[in-house]
């Protein structure tokens, strides 16, 4: 068993340095380090031929060599870190040249036996060493280049950040404890406690330092080196702790108990011990382990959960600052990063980023990220970039290293890249792990979906924030004209209602002095002078009556047209106005009657009997423009409810059905209908009965079934 166990230290050390040294085998760190792995392979072989030696000369010959391969491992260990992680053989020549003095001085001493004097078998497995004067300077050489690499060690350590500072933690603590163990296995207990005991199993403690300081180097994500060294050490402090009880109580009772005596107690002493080993492996496992997750698995965390709850928050925001401070700060603290970027990437630009974490040291150099970006996209294989798997001589890895970023994380969508996640340092100090690599291959899809969700959304909310501002710009415009066009209708109306009022009086005057000349008051008129003066006449009294109407839709507008309503026999004020216009009917050749439909019909209403009047006159006058000659105008009085309901019925050119709704406007000429009469007039007639209706509480309007079918002109008056 001993042998097996010596040959698989030695074996798996030697696969390990060459492994080690073809790795890289220009780095100054692997070289040294492979060297060093080599002279701790080689002890478990001296040191059982040593022990296995048939006689204490040819023990004692075998111990040399293991002195041979013992010389070298303190200044090896003190160059391998000294250079740790560089390339290049790096360091002081003079102390690389005495170290190398030193060393060749011990060789001769040790040849001499001037280290040790001799060697002799005492029993099974188990001999005595002689020391001799020279001894202590192959200790301090040892202890020097031990002590010294340690510190250095330290140093870079505190100094460290990222891999290079969890490679210096797990080559620390894994040498601590081989060579802890391997001291006490091979010095205190023989030496202390007079007990060989562990001396056949000591090569397997350097297994320990071998394989942390190998995977420390080489490492690769096909391995998680936190999973290695944290069960190794578990196991290991657990058989440390079970072999020193072990060896103790085998000590102590055969020693004071049972004074080195075989007798049946031994036996049953020693099944006691090993039924406690049995019984005690598992919680002391257990607890070990327990602590050591502390130490290495301090920052874990669930990616399921992490996943899930990044993706409840790209699909609940689609605001893209929020979107990315969200998510940032959520893996940052998850993965305990120290600063971070989301970046969006528009051909070779970078047209947006954000910032999460403090990153004290110098911002990245836009145009080569984008390179970097770039670089990822169009390489085959994984779509991510970390900076501690990058080769010493990429051209990207010093671009990284000045930005202090270590994952380049590209967001694309349809194979096109439209950013990307820079992030830095963990703030750990750790390195990001294999689940850490897989959770963001993961995470990146979604993000790149959000992210165009997100920009997409935000596209179209500034078009609707320019919309918004074109529609209020122009609707401000709209009002200035409005107000600028209400001032225009305020002047208008002003100068109208001025000019109306200023031309009244003048056309007064001419129409009494052509009635005095009509009326033969100055004398007899030829025929040919009265037919011009009647026509003066009448062009006058429509002049009048042009400017009393532009008179009142100046006072309508302005808010100073009113009425005086008194008591009045509405049938009698119809009927009159009726039989006033009857002459001028039959002059024009058409039939104008009255009618009175209700017997039943008020007596009196409250109303302003002249702007009444003025309302029938117009609509009678209006159905006289426009009714052929031989047509018939029907004036029908009635009483509906509560209401007077008076008609002006007539069979002239009708009006359309898209006609009827420009009547009662303002100006609101009806050209067609004037051609076919051959009549003109203003539109402001209907426009002021509207006006004057409603100011007595009623309602008016206008039907027809269509050109050539008539019109009926419609007004309501309240009865009370």
């Amino acid at each position: 068993m001993e042998l097996i166990l010596s040959l698989t230290t030695s074996i798996i050390s030697f696969a390990l340095a060459l492994f080690v040294y073809y790795k890289n085998s220009k780095s100054g760190t692997q070289v040294y380090l492979s060297a060093l792995i080599v002279c701790i392979g080689l002890y478990p072989l001296f040191n059982y031929l040593s022990l296995h030696a048939p006689t204490d000369a040819a023990s004692f010959f075998w111990a040399k060599f293991i002195i041979f391969a013992a010389i070298p491992v303190g200044p090896l260990f003190y160059f391998s870190v000294s250079v740790f992680p560089s390339q290049k053989f790096i360091f002081s020549k003079k102390i690389q040249v005495f170290f190398i003095l030193w060393a060749v001085l011990n060789y001769f001493l040790t040849v001499y036996g001037f280290i040790f004097q001799s060697v002799h078998i005492t029993g099974a497995e188990q001999v005595s060493i002689q020391p001799g004067p020279a001894v202590v300077s192959f200790g301090l050489m040892q202890i020097t280049g031990i002590l010294a690499g340690s510190l250095i060690l330290i140093k870079k350590y505190r100094n460290s950040t990222g891999l290079l500072k969890l490679q210096l933690r797990y080559i620390t603590f894994g040498i601590i404890i081989s060579f802890g163990l391997n001291l006490l296995a091979t010095v205190i207990f023989p030496l202390g406690l007079k007990n060989s005991l562990l001396i056949p199993i000591s090569p397997f403690f350097l297994l320990i330092a071998v394989v942390s300081i190998t995977y420390s180097v080489v490492r690769h994500r096909l391995l998680d080196i936190r999973f290695i060294v944290a069960r190794s050490v578990a196991y290991s402090l657990l058989v440390l702790v079970m072999g020193i009880f072990y060896a103790l109580g085998l000590s102590l009772v055969g020693t004071f108990v049972f004074k080195n005596t075989e007798t049946l107690e031994d036996l049953i002493s020693s099944a006691f011990f090993a039924i406690l080993i049995v019984f005690s492996f598992q919680p002391l496992r257990h607890l070990f382990e327990k602590y050591t997750d502390k130490v290495f698995y301090r920052d874990n965390y669930n990616a399921e959960e992490l996943l899930g709850k990044l993706g409840r928050i790209m699909s609940s925001t689609l605001i893209l600052s929020t979107l990315s401070e969200l998510v940032l700060k959520e893996v940052f603290l998850r993965m305990k990063i120290s600063f971070g970027y989301m970046i969006l990437i528009r051909g070779n630009k970078i047209i947006w980023t954000k910032e999460e974490g403090t990153n004290e040291k110098k911002k990245f150099d836009e145009e080569n990220i984008c390179k970097v970006v770039e670089s990822i996209v169009q390489s085959p294989g994984e779509n991510i970039m970390i900076f501690d798997e990058l080769d010493e001589f990429s051209p990207f890895k010093q671009v990284l290293r000045d930005a202090h970023i270590s994952v380049v994380l590209p967001l694309m969508v349809n194979d096109e890249a439209i950013g990307a996640i820079l992030l830095g340092e963990k703030s750990s100090g750790d390195v990001y792990s294999l689940e850490d690599v897989n959770m963001l291959k993961i995470l990146a899809p979604e993000v790149a979906v959000a992210v165009k969700n997100a920009l997409s959304y935000e596209e179209i909310r500034r078009f609707n924030e320019t919309l918004k501002e074109e529609v209020d710009k122009a609707t401000a415009d709209l009002q200035k004209a409005n107000e600028h066009l209400k001032q225009l209708d305020h002047l208008k109306d002003e100068f109208v209602s001025l000019a109306s009022h200023e031309l009244r009086t003048p056309m007064t005057v001419i129409k009494s002095y052509l009635w005095m000349v009509l009326q033969d008051k100055k004398g007899k008129l030829n025929s040919q002078q009265k037919l011009y003066l009647e026509r003066a006449f009448t062009a006058s009294d429509g002049l009048i009556n042009l400017v009393n109407d532009m008179l009142n839709v100046s006072r309508i507008e302005s808010g100073r047209f009113s009425i005086e309503k008194q008591d009045t026999d509405v049938r009698d004020l119809i009927q009159t106005t009726v039989t006033e216009l009857v002459p001028e009917a039959k002059k024009m050749g058409l039939s104008l009657v009255f009618h009175l439909e209700s017997k039943d019909f008020p007596t009196s209403l409250s109303i302003d009997p002249e702007r009444i009047k003025q309302v029938v006159i117009n609509l009678i006058g209006n159905s006289l423009k426009f009714t052929p000659k031989n047509g018939k105008i029907t004036v029908a009085l009635s009483k509906s409810d509560a209401k007077v309901v008076i008609k002006v019925i007539d069979n002239g050119v009708g009006i359309s059905k898209e006609n009827v709704v420009k009547l009662f406007q303002k100006f609101g000429l009806l050209r067609e209908s004037y051609q076919k009469s051959g009549t003109q007039g203003t539109g402001l007639g209907l426009y002021i009965s509207k006006s004057i209706i409603e100011l007595h509480g009623g309602k008016i309007w206008a039907e027809s079934e269509g050109e050539g079918k008539g019109t009926t002109f419609t007004f309501t008056l309240p009865i009370k």
